[in-house]
């Protein structure tokens, strides 16, 4: 594993905002801020997320024999890898000059960007104006985070008594404004008196109440064919906590399945690092001392992986025991478990010419399964969406969201849901995705989203029961947000509409995407089995007698594709 040159942030206009030291000089970020933003503005699609940039030269300043060997690689190929993340309207870039395994440099990223969530209170609050504004805190994070290449401090807990916000300043001042007392100088923010042994997890943590909570959330992702079978469909389960125990606790927690035991049922395990790895391979126990605050224990998949892509010679060519030739399911078993059914049709009506008519151009209604079909000089399309639930009574979907993309030369849209849903109301409460720009609340009037998304957002806030919808006129972005969904035996959500393009032919995304909720529900059948709690503090066994209060809880979440042809 090699080390990392350095982390940049780029704003909006590619410009960055801070970097952090480069280990070398022949790192050249600024030659990797002009080829990423060269990528960005020539390419029409998305950018992979490793790129590679020739002519580089390779590092002089070897130190370890690690770095000497991978440098042979560098040398023959002349040139460097880079690694990007994008969120809001900054993006993450990481050079790597010698070669690396390219999970480390992807998962940093992400790591550190969950950081500066934390600071900022929500990811959605990640953006260039943060950044700008707290520029010393996200220095000290760079600073703290990556130590000469190699990732340090990652857990919030931790990084607490190393990098203090102006909030501790700003307590300082209301008090001294309180008394009376003249203007203090600036003073500055209290250190730790001692620091941890344990790299995630700060020292002398002390709580009024005790507590652990344990949830397993289940994630069906996959892709599914326009005829509703899986393309690939895969189960993920991951457990997150949130730890509020005092001074170092030891805890043990246990998984259960139906069948009793977890052997066979998890693959492709990836722990946290407090995780005793030995006592999870020998008892399939997590027994570790935990981050304060909320963390990821573990993630795996539910599972074995699907051997061969659906439709490839090696999948077709699978037989039974009958001889006969078998063509598998992409949905390695879950197809059953797929929890709504979507349903969509966009119909073109080219716009006749004007002073044209009759030299060709059709103005009748069409379907745009044919991509390469010319109309002229624009369309209209006619749209519906239609979405059901196929759970029991019992088992209501929640925070369903289904988007598309209709074409960047899109627009006045227009549309109206009706059908079934639970919740909302003349004032409905904003969508997720405005949260952080609105404060929370509901939608009063389509300028208050205008203002939170920029010109050109088209906001609809009724449809009473069946959700609102929003449209992005940056992303063409066409977003359909339902609170709650009934069970199978309800009416399904329907969103019925219209809009106009100016693409020729017109780009509508070749699939829909849904991301859904169920609370106290589980596919995998995975459960917290047992947590068990027990520490040392100032004296032996602090938690005896001392009542910890433990919770658990099962979560399915969901994101699908849904191709339309």
């Amino acid at each position: 594993m090699s080390r990392l040159d350095g982390v940049i942030i780029l704003g909006a206009d590619g410009r960055p905002l801070i970097q952090s030291n480069f280990r070398s000089s022949n790192a050249l970020p600024l030659a990797h801020i002009d080829h990423f933003n060269h990528a960005s503005t020539s390419s029409s699609s998305h950018l992979p997320p490793l790129l590679w940039l020739p002519g580089i030269p390779p590092s002089t300043t070897s130190t370890t024999e690690e770095d000497t060997e991978h440098s042979s690689w560098t040398q023959a190929e002349q040139g460097a890898a880079q690694a990007h993340l994008t969120h809001n309207n900054i993006t993450l870039l990481t050079p790597l000059s010698a070669e690396s395994n390219p999970l480390l440099p992807l998962t940093f990223l992400r790591t550190f960007l969950s950081l500066l969530a934390i600071y900022a209170g929500g990811l959605d609050r990640v953006n260039e104006a943060s950044v700008r504004e707290h520029f010393d805190v996200v220095y000290q994070l760079l600073e703290e985070s990556l130590d000469e290449g190699w990732p340090l401090f990652t857990e919030g807990s931790a990084l607490a008594d190393l990098v203090v916000t102006q909030s501790w300043l700003d307590r300082v001042s209301k008090v001294v404004q309180a008394t009376g007392l003249p203007n203090l100088p600036s003073a500055p923010p209290p250190q730790p008196t001692e620091l941890s042994p344990i790299p995630w997890r700060r020292a002398n943590i002390s709580h009024w109440n005790e507590e652990f909570h344990a949830d397993v959330i289940d994630s069906l992702e996959g892709t599914l064919s326009p005829s509703y079978t899986p393309i690939i469909l895969e189960l993920f389960s991951r457990i997150s906590c949130r730890s509020r125990l005092s001074a170092n606790p030891e805890v043990s927690l246990s998984l259960t399945s139906n069948t009793g035991r977890i052997e066979g049922v998890m693959s492709d395990v990836v722990l946290h690092p407090c995780v005793r790895h030995r006592k999870w391979t020998r008892d399939r126990v997590f027994s570790f001392v935990p981050p304060d605050g909320q963390f990821e224990l573990a993630q795996f998949r539910i599972g074995e992986p699907l051997a061969f892509p659906v439709g490839s010679v090696h999948a077709s060519s699978r037989k039974s025991k009958t001889g006969a030739v078998q063509l598998p399911s992409g949905g390695n078993g879950w197809e059953r478990d797929i929890p709504l059914l979507l349903q969509s049709s966009f119909d073109v009506q080219p716009l006749e010419v004007e002073g044209r008519s009759g030299s060709g151009v059709n103005p009748t209604s069409s379907t745009d399964r044919n991509p390469s079909r010319g109309v002229g000089v624009g369309s209209r399309v006619e749209f519906s969406l239609t979405v059901q639930s196929r759970l029991p009574t019992n088992l209501p979907l929640e925070n369903i969201v289904i988007s598309i993309r209709l074409g960047p030369g899109a627009h006045s849209v227009d549309a109206a849901a009706t059908g079934g849903g639970i919740g909302s109301g003349p004032d409905v409460p904003a969508p997720p995705s405005l949260n952080g720009s609105l404060g929370g609340g509901t939608l009063k009037s389509v300028t208050d989203a205008i203002s939170a998304l920029g010109t050109g957002t088209v906001v609809h806030t009724g449809g009473g029961k069946a959700g609102s919808w929003v449209f992005e006129q940056g992303s063409s972005m066409l977003r359909w947000e339902i609170l709650k969904l009934g069970s199978a035996a309800e009416r399904p959500a329907v969103l019925k509409g219209s809009f106009m393009t100016s693409d020729s032919p017109p780009r509508i995304a070749s699939a829909v995407r849904t991301t859904f909720s169920i609370p106290n529900h589980s596919l995998s059948n995975v459960r917290v089995g047992s947590i068990h709690v027990a520490g040392e503090g100032p004296s032996k066994g602090m938690f005896k007698g001392l009542k910890v209060f433990k919770g658990i809880r099962t979560v399915v979440e969901g994101d699908l594709e849904w191709r339309r042809f």
